[in-house]
Formats: C-alpha cells, structure tokens, sequence
C-alpha cells in the first residue's frame, strides 16, 4: 500500500468507527422548578447560527426549533430566524438531526436583537450490540466510562419487554475542555431533590441511547437498574468529592434534574441509573447572574464576539455577544473568575480578573482595544431582486465567518485577526443555489462598505456521481457533504495529501480519491493527474463494506479537472476506466475482489480541512 494509502484512510476509519453556566445558555424557570412565574413580555428577536459536528463539520438538514418557528440548516450548517416573536426573556433552541444526540441552547432575546449560536451535535456513535435476554457491558466512548446492564431488563416504548438485540449509542462529553460548552444539553443547572435551582460543576458526561435494531427506543424497565462508570478527568482528579450526585437531562423543564449517587473509585464515579438519557456527575453550586456590553474603542457595539469566563480551577466556558454588543448568563456565587474576549481568529485581546460576586451584576462597558471593523453591504440574486434567504461567507486569515443576509442587506462586527488587512467575501442565494464569485475588500478602517454583491454567476450546488460496472452509487442525497481539501503531511518536503470526497452526516457511508502532490504545487485547468491515485468507497452498495480501487493503468487513466476554485470556491473533475476492486476488512486486511470499470464525476466545495 502507497503512502497515501496509509495516511488517508485512517482518517476516515476514525470518523466511522464545567463548572461556570455558559454565558446565555439559560432555560427559561418553569413555575413547577423555580416557584416564580416570569412575567409576561412580547418581544422580537433573530437568531442566526451554525450547527457543526465533532470535526468540525457543518451539518445540513438539521431541524432547528425556537418556539414556535423552525427551520433547517443549509450546506454550511447555517440557520437564521428573522424577527422571530418570543414570550419570554430567556429562549430555548433545540436542533435535532438522524444520527445525533438532540443538541440545545438558550439564549436572552432582548427586544429587537440579533443572536449568534453554535451548536456542536455529537453523533450516536453505537458502542455495541448487545442481547437483550443476557445483558452485558459496553465501553463508553473507548474507554471513558461503561454501562452495564442487566439481563432481561429492556422495554419498547409501550412497556413491553423487548428480547431481540439491543444497539447502545454512546458519547462522552468531557468537562475539561471548553467544546463542552456547545456539545451539552441546556446549561449547567439543575432542580435537586430539595426543589432548589443550582449551578452544578461537572465532572464527567455521558450520553447513551437504546435502540432496537430498527432504530426504535428502547428503555429499562420498571425494578431494573443498569450500572454506569464515568471517567474523571485528570486535572479535575483534586477537586474530585469522593461521592457526587447524579443528574439527568429533563427535556421538559430543560434543566438537570437530581437522582441518585455515585461513588469515586480511582479515576471514575460509579453509581446506578434507572433510565437513559444524558447523565452528568454534579457538584452544586449557589450562582448569579452578571451582564457585560463588548464596545471598540469608538463606542460601538462588537457583535458576535467571544466571550471567555475561567475560574481559579481552570473550568472555562464562553458564548457570543448579540448584535448590539451585550452578553449574559450566570456563574458561580463568590467565586474568582477572569474574563477573557477573543477576535475571530481565536487571539485574547482582553482579560481581567472579575469577581467575587454575591448578587446580580453589571460588568458594564467592556472595551476592547484592538481594531474592530464593520463589514455591510447589500446582495442581490440573478434576477437584481434583494435575497431574501442566504448569507455572505467571510474568509479572514484562514477563519470563516458568516453573516446572514435580511431583506437584501448584511452586517459583520468583529475583532480584527492580528495583521489582516483584507477580506474575501462570497454572497450565497439559499433558494436558487447560486453564489458570486469572491470578492475581496480591503480593511482599511473600522466601517468598511462592501457594496453590492450579486449571488449569482456560479452554482452553489456539488455533488458526487459515482458507478461501478454502471450500477449507480452516487453520493448525492442531503445527508452527504462533499468537500475537496489540501492536508500537508511533511514540513520539511512540503508534500501533502489532495482529497476529494462524499460522506454522509453520521460517516457510514463515503466515496473518495486522493494523491500527493507538492503542497505549493498550483492546479491551472484543464489540469490531469495519473501517478498515485488512490480511489475508496464504502457503504454505497447497501451494505458496510469498504472498497478500495486501484487503476489497472495509471499512466492512461488520469483524473481530470476541469474547475480548481480557492477556498470557498468549487473543485470539478472526472475519471473513467478499468480498476482493480480490493475489498478491506474491519481489521483492515486486504483481499482482491474483482476487475471493474469505474465511472465518476464531482463537484466538491474547495475547504482547507474538513477534518
């Protein structure tokens, strides 16, 4: 097998097989939790977002609720609601997705505001199946904890008790790193036994679903009990108590809800549940509320600026301003705590001890001294009519950002990337799949009009035909991304892998070709490659099998591009001709199969790594 071989496909055999309340992640207090019914207010909010999964990637199709309005994230993962109607100060989000664990978040909706979101779904990876008559122990997320059942102790959602195999989806989600904050449920607070809303400080969460083998719910039965071991995380192993509570995710009141136990044992807790859902290891805590306005040195409101809060222990979360510069939520009650904001390319330009707090506070104007710039203007479809659903793309020093468009109009606040001077902007048509070509601005200022950009001229559609012998198995359908990107391997020759790819939103199924190249090596089109290609698909033909294919005669059966955009833009190529079929084996063994003629043609968005 080439090198390429042994970088490549590894990749995607991975992707087969908190202490502090993040800032706006509050569920609104019903009365039966918190005892005071909220008063009643009538407002108008938009919310705009991206839903992205463990890699990274954006994830299309999702359903995204927030009251009574939904709507679905386009090819970008991105989502908006326009001045959307809400009750109540604090609004729920929820973002559910085939394949994934049900992400959710809240935010506070003042009037006439415009909110940014990310939301990080985690994939219902299955962990093992297991009889149901016998039970048995499955590994969480390799290694990070288990659950053991017990035998004969499964029901369908009737109550009926349930024999045949039972699919057990797991996920751990790991307290200390900051990705926890847009991975969990809701926020970090929860109703105890005694009727009390508390923070909680997690040390260790786990995700696990039951599923019979038609992907319906399943559950543990009255009297049962199933035995769940998490894993601690080694910096939070000193603050660890020797027994926590547990807490559950209730989906009704959107808050943790306190049941049971568990005990340390070494680098784990261990304690009993009774159903499944998300569970949490809890220390709770008394918390309050505090506000803070991001300004620039003008005066002027930073929109969709990450805001980082870390207590003395290293716990960290974080959450974005709104449109007019405001970000709140709540932490925990006389503690230090620092206080951090970020530009878009993840650098800290300001920081600051806050804290201790024993009531409510406003932080005030927070300024940031670093370069802030406006990017507006106005975008227009192929007909000159203002679009209506789309969004510009902003590629700044290798960071994307995203700015909705309403009514034909855009606007981006952000912290400056040290040393950016310029700016590649991209106007996409959501409803006719049409994009411009990109257009660079230069920043030279902290108010930069970007004029009117057309959304039209290029298809912003891809896709990824593919056939063996001219049986169909393209990879087309809207669950599969489909994405072209250049990885360097060695820093030293500067070689680096090209791959081009379709896979699906749980990464079961996927088609790909890749070679190596030079990494500075420039692709002017017509532009053909016929040394080292490298050609895999799995899952296409129905079943789980991974194929790999190797042409019969590289030097006569290159691979053809005819459309080599930059990043943003599209990659187009084609191959056709006679391949050795190699079937692979989940150990990865290769066995020859047979000689096919393989047929495909694509067009993959350009990105710099979906991985």
């Amino acid at each position: 097998m080439t090198k390429l071989t042994r970088h490549f496909v590894p990749v995607i055999a991975i992707l087969l097989s908190f202490a502090i309340l993040l800032f706006s992640c509050q569920k609104e207090l019903s009365q039966e939790t918190s005892g005071i019914i909220p008063p009643p207010i009538e407002n108008q909010a938009s919310i705009e977002g991206r839903v992205i999964d463990e890699t990274g990637m954006p994830v299309f199709g999702a359903l995204v609720k927030a009251g009574i309005n939904n709507t679905s994230t386009d090819n970008n993962g991105f989502f908006k609601f326009t001045n959307a109607s809400f009750t109540t100060s604090e609004t729920f989000v929820t973002v559910s997705k085939g394949g994934y664990f049900t992400g959710s978040r809240t935010f506070f909706s003042r009037d006439n505001s415009n909110n940014f979101l990310k939301v990080q779904l985690l994939r219902k990876t299955i962990s093992a199946r297991i009889p149901a008559t016998s039970g048995g122990d499955v590994e969480v997320s390799s290694g990070r904890g288990t659950v053991s059942f017990q035998p004969n102790s499964f029901v369908t959602a009737n109550g009926t008790l349930y024999t045949g195999t039972v699919l057990v989806a797991t996920q751990y989600l790991d307290p200390s790193k900051p990705s926890i904050s847009d991975q969990m449920p809701g926020d970090l607070r929860g109703t105890s036994t005694a009727g009390n809303v508390v923070g909680l400080k997690s040390y260790g969460m786990v995700a696990v679903e039951l599923t019979d083998e038609t992907g319906q719910l399943l559950q543990i039965k009255s009297g049962s009990n199933a035995s769940l071991s998490v894993n601690i995380p080694a910096s939070k192993m000193t603050t660890a108590p020797s027994t926590i509570p547990l807490w559950y995710f209730n989906d009704s009141t959107g808050l943790w809800k306190q049941e049971g136990s568990a005990v340390k044992n070494g680098d784990t807790y261990e304690g009993t549940v009774t159903h499944f859902t998300f569970w949490n290891c809890d220390d709770p805590f008394e918390y309050v509320k505090i506000k803070a306005h991001i300004v620039s040195n003008s005066g002027s409101a930073v929109a969709g600026a990450k805001v980082q809060i870390t207590d003395v222990s290293g716990y960290t979360a974080y959450d974005y301003t709104d449109n007019n510069g405001y970000v709140d939520g709540f932490v925990p009650k006389n503690q230090n705590l620092t206080i951090a904001v970020l530009n878009a390319c993840g650098q800290v330009v300001y920081t600051s001890n806050i804290g201790p707090f024993n009531a409510e506070t406003n932080l005030g104007n927070i300024i940031v001294t670093q370069n802030t710039s406006t990017i507006s203007g106005t975008a227009v479809n192929c007909n000159g009519g203002p679009v209506t659903n789309g969004y510009v793309q902003i590629l700044l020093n290798g960071a994307t950002e995203f700015a909705g468009i309403s009514n034909g109009t855009f606007s981006l606040t952000f912290i400056n990337c040290q040393g950016s001077t310029s700016a590649q902007l991209i106007a996409v048509d959501n409803i006719t799949l049409k994009q411009g070509a990109p257009v660079t601005i230069n920043i030279t200022g902290p108010s930069v009009n970007a004029g009117q950009l057309t959304a039209c001229g290029v298809s912003s559609a891809t896709f990824f035909n593919f056939s063996i012998n001219g049986v169909n198995m393209s990879a087309n359908t809207p669950e599969f991304y489909r994405y072209g990107w250049k990885e360097v391997y060695d820093s030293i020759s500067l070689d680096a892998d090209y791959g081009y790819a379709a896979f699906d939103s749980i990464i079961s199924k996927f088609v790909y070709v890749a070679f190596s190249h030079p990494s500075n090596h420039i692709f002017t089109v017509p532009y053909s490659v016929n040394s080292g290609l490298e050609i895999a698909y799995s899952g296409l033909n129905g079943t789980s099998e991974e194929y790999s294919l190797e042409p019969l005669n590289p030097n006569t059966l290159p691979l053809n591009f005819t459309i080599y955009g930059g990043l943003g833009q599209f990659i187009e190529a084609n191959f056709n001709g006679q391949v050795k079929r190699v079937k692979i084996d989940s150990t990865g063994m290769f066995f020859p199969a047979d000689t096919v003629n393989a047929t495909f043609n694509f067009r993959v968005r350009h990105v710099s790594s979906p991985f």
